[in-house]
């Protein structure tokens, strides 16, 4: 609705003016004022979006008024009334900012759809300027990932044919202060197994790590020197201006520290062992990516920060006789059934690789050719197989995925056991859907409260009994299970702004927010409100 105020120094003009305006919907009356100097304190007070004035009055006329108006409140709309022989005071309000004049006596249709054209245009600049800023908002979230692009496109060397200058310009574009002559120096985080994380937990819960990991590093760094950093597909990559081989290391243990107190995952970070200008920093990125392969055959997260050469054993008689005992060992074990060997068996056959040093790609080629012998020579096997990918399980897919010897080990584990379990079942051994009649009641009342006890009670079993059994099947606490289905629902919801965070928390079976808070924050690494923001 546009607000008008009316200025003129004659009252029964503005009681004119003002009944012939009311009479539309789509105007109100914002004020009268008899002279300038009375406008101008009503604009303060009303915001009126248009003022009708007067050329001719006491104290302030129309001409300084609308010159005053177009320099206090540029957005207000000025129309002038005016007398055939205040020609030149018009021409002069008209260069300060009036948009149109009125002749007097006014005529009201004039007035009427001149006032209708202003509204239009006011509507129209205020839909522009909303269209303006959302598409500000839009490119300043959008900013981080177009600089990531762009750097990652210039640090694995796919733009070869930027010139310097234009280098300059991109990085000035994206807020990064740079010359030509600075030497840099590059700390390199990965968190370890990602892919993997990602396939079991979702790429969201991964970027919510990375996000963490940043933040973290970022802000410890730049303390003490400038810095830029860049995602990539294979971690986190900073560049750090200095050469001083003290100072890094400092950060880097500063780091590997907080991270492993904050972040809650495992990460190995690479520092280089060199140091390089702007134009070859694609040399540095290809340094530290190759240096970290040397994670491979940590128990832990690591530090790799030394220059010894990355190498590992060839493929000779050795491996092909492990290769050979890990096949025997494995149709034994299946053929009886016999799950307590299986943790022994694998493990030992695994720390014959690593004594020896294999290959990465030799150990994934050993674990796959045994898993496809294996399905291959018994038919409940691959029975066994469907049913655990069926529960999300994917063993060859997973495989690819991992970065670290120990956390093939540990799937290599954790497969064939349940797989041992599924060929009992299979086998007559035992079959009941005990886990599957639990895990609908958690779907369905989830938001409940659901203790042990009452799940005991719908399945008809004892409390331990039932422990174990979710544990083996399942391969978590039930307890745990209960509370992740709980936190994946409350994630969901807080995607919908129109719900509260603390209503969530009700919403997923916890009554109390301050303790709905801190079991989220336990499992996600975050607070609600905080994952909130960073997703929507």
């Amino acid at each position: 609705m546009l607000k008008i105020l009316i200025v003129d120094d004659e009252i029964i003009l503005r009681k004119g003016l003002t009944k012939a305006i009311s009479k539309h919907n789509d105007f109100v009356i914002a004020g009268e004022a008899a002279d300038g100097v009375e406008a101008l304190s009503m604009l303060e007070q009303h915001s009126p979006d248009v003022v009708i004035t007067d050329i001719r009055m006491p104290n302030m006329d129309g001409k300084e008024l609308v010159r005053v108006i177009t320099e206090k409140f540029p957005t207000v709309r000025k129309i002038v009334l005016s007398g055939f022989d205040d020609f030149g005071y018009v021409r002069d309000t008209m260069k300060n900012g009036a948009v149109d004049y009125l002749l007097k006596p006014v005529d009201d249709e004039k007035l009427i759809q001149l006032l209708k054209h202003l509204s239009e245009a006011i509507d129209t600049e205020k839909r522009d300027k909303e269209e303006r800023i959302d598409q500000n908002i839009k490119l300043n979230e959008s900013l981080p990932i177009l600089k990531d692009r762009f750097l990652e496109t210039f640090i694995t060397g796919n733009n070869p044919n930027i010139t310097t200058e234009e280098l300059l310009a991109k990085f000035d574009y994206y807020g990064i202060t740079i010359d030509v002559e600075d030497r840099f120096s590059a700390i390199f985080i990965s968190i370890d197994n990602y892919r993997q994380f990602c396939y079991q937990q979702g790429e969201e819960e991964g970027k919510i790590k990375y996000f963490i990991v940043r933040n973290i590093s970022e802000e410890l760094i730049r303390e003490k020197v400038e810095c830029f950093s860049c995602l990539t597909e294979q971690g986190l990559v900073i560049f750090i201006k200095t050469s001083c081989r003290e100072v890094l290391s400092h950060m880097v243990n500063s780091i590997f520290y907080n991270l492993n107190k904050y972040a809650q995952i495992r990460f190995s970070i690479v520092l280089s062992r060199s140091n390089d200008r702007l134009e070859n920093l694609s040399v540095l990125y290809k340094e530290v990516c190759h240096d970290l392969m040397l994670r491979y055959y940590a128990d832990t997260g690591t530090i790799i920060g030394n220059s010894r050469e990355v190498s590992f054993s060839d493929w000779d008689i050795e491996t092909e006789a492990i290769k050979v005992e890990f096949e025997k060992r494995l149709e034994r074990i299946i053929e009886s059934s016999n799950i307590s060997e299986v943790k022994s068996a694998i493990e030992q056959i695994f720390d014959q690789l690593r004594n020896k040093n294999t290959h990465p790609g030799d150990v994934n080629q050993i674990t796959a050719d045994m898993f496809a012998k294996m399905r291959f020579k018994f038919n409940d096997f691959e029975r066994a197989i469907d049913r655990l990918n069926s529960g999300g399980v994917n063993y060859l897919k997973e495989m690819q995925l991992i970065d670290t010897f120990d956390e093939i080990k540990k799937l290599s584990v954790f497969v064939y056991t349940e797989l041992i379990k599924q060929i009992i079942i299979i086998r007559g051994k035992k079959d009941k859907k005990i886990i599957e009649i639990v895990k609908d009641y958690i779907s369905k009342h989830y938001n409940e409260d659901i203790t042990l006890a009452k799940i005991t009670e719908l399945v008809f079993v004892n409390a331990n009994y039932f422990s174990e059994m979710f544990k083996n099947n399942t391969g978590e606490n039930f307890i745990d299970y209960l509370t992740r289905f709980r936190i994946d629902k409350a994630k969901v919801l807080l995607k919908d702004v129109a719900i509260k965070t603390y209503e969530v928390g009700r919403l997923v079976g916890y009554d109390d927010p301050n303790y709905f808070s801190k079991v989220f924050k336990k499992v996600v690494g975050i607070t609600p409100s905080q994952y909130r923001n960073i997703v929507l």
